[in-house]
């Protein structure tokens, strides 16, 4: 573990900001922290047995049937919208406002 990797958890308790892994549920289970996974990682209620109640969770979507079938699973605690893959910032801005 280098020196950022290191300092990072306890900068993140010194100053009450929650700190989340990502797609590692492995070294967030050992810094007792938060994970954030994707659509190609482990399922989000999969991850929520394992991390347990008390750690932040969140997963990403890309969709509307992602983000109802997150919401619905009743385990995460945010989602990330990465409204992704469009050719130009202009689309995917416009693509995530019409979206919402």
């Amino acid at each position: 573990m280098d020196r950022t990797s290191a300092l990072t958890p306890r900068r993140c308790l010194q100053y009450n900001v929650p700190l989340i892994i990502n797609d590692r549920l492995d070294v967030a289970l050992a810094l007792k922290c938060g994970l954030h996974v994707g659509q190609d990682d482990m399922p989000a209620f999969v991850a929520r047995a394992l991390l347990g109640p008390d750690q932040i969770l969140g997963v990403s979507i890309n969709t509307e049937a992602e983000m109802v079938e997150a919401l619905q699973e009743g385990v995460v605690d945010y989602v990330g919208i990465g409204p992704a893959w469009l050719k130009s910032e202009v689309e995917r801005l416009h693509h995530f406002y019409l979206t919402l």
